[in-house]
């Protein structure tokens, strides 16, 4: 597994406020077998795999070793490892 880098974190209200967004959805995709990613405005992020949605919840602008675009990841801010899929 690659490693990553958190380039900046923020509660959901920080993320909603700095991308002008009045909801963030989490959501199934029928063509990728129903696996789930997130929904914010016009744009997309990814969701952890071990995301809990009854715990606390933030934004992650995450940037992996292998790949120079960072992306948005939804996780628990407990959560130790945060794996996702791209």
């Amino acid at each position: 597994m690659n490693q990553s880098n958190f380039l900046e974190q923020l509660t959901l209200e920080q993320f909603k406020a700095k991308f002008n967004v009045p909801s963030i959805k989490v959501i199934a995709n029928p063509k990728k077998g129903g696996s789930l990613f997130v929904a914010f405005g016009n744009m997309t992020a990814h969701l952890s795999k071990s995301f809990d949605r009854t715990k606390e919840a933030v934004m992650s602008l995450v940037k992996r070793e292998d790949n120079d675009e960072p992306i948005w990841v939804l996780h628990n801010p407990s959560a130790a490892n945060v794996q996702y899929e791209l």
